[in-house]
């Protein structure tokens, strides 16, 4: 709860300077599968037709690989400037519009890094849910130490899983408490999830990253 109350208090102070900058940049993650799936719906629906059922469902599950591959790679391209404006918040530093969209230097090790995650959560899940879930909280804050400690996505995945040793139940209840912020969001007119529970989330973990590796948050000044 303590890195909600800290994330709350910091978008607060500088609303037009965290929430609107990762606001746009989900949009623009978030868009183009948008696009695709709407085409695809389009698309569907004037050929329901003319096409056989059994080739849709084979056209249907290439299109979604697409929409997936597509939000990969546009979400690690942004992916690093948000975690960027996340880490200057959670230092107290002032953080403006352009940060957002300075990630592409972390293309790579993001890319990686996100590749190596779900393949890893994939695997948990398949052994049986909750390796899976333990999984996903163990490798949880690799994106900040890929933008933090700049290092490749493999080693930030080997670090991430040694920083969150002994802290996972700490980190299930924080992921649980997310599940009724983002809620609370989409209550509030929906937009509240992606204008203040996402960008809440986001900077709450950089908080969390912070204190795993010894380090003291603090407010904006």
């Amino acid at each position: 709860m303590e890195a909600y109350g800290f994330a709350w208090n910091a978008i607060m102070k500088n609303f037009a300077g965290i929430s609107l900058p990762i606001f746009v940049a989900l949009l623009v993650i978030g868009i183009p599968t948008y696009v695709i799936g709407l085409a695809f719906g389009l698309m569907t629906g004037l050929a329901a037709e003319y096409i056989e059922p059994s080739f849709l469902g084979i056209f249907s599950g290439i299109v979604q690989a697409l929409i997936g591959l597509v939000a990969l790679f546009v979400g690690a391209f942004v992916g690093g400037g948000i975690v960027e404006v996340a880490l200057r918040t959670a230092r107290g530093e002032r953080t403006d519009f352009g940060v957002v969209f300075s990630g592409g230097k972390y293309f790579g090790a993001m890319l990686v890094g996100s590749l190596g995650f779900y393949i890893a959560y994939a695997i948990g899940l398949v052994l049986c849910v909750v390796p899976g879930v333990i999984v996903a909280l163990g490798l949880m804050p690799y994106s900040f130490i890929i933008v933090d400690e700049k290092l490749s996505g493999i080693d930030a995945l080997k670090r991430a899983w040694e920083l969150t040793r002994g802290h996972k139940m700490g980190l299930f209840i924080y992921a649980l408490l997310g599940i009724l912020v983002y809620i609370g969001g989409i209550f509030a007119c929906f937009v509240g999830a992606y204008l203040v529970s996402l960008p809440m989330l986001v900077v709450g973990q950089a908080y969390i990253y912070l204190r795993l590796k010894g380090e003291q948050p603090r407010l904006p000044a």
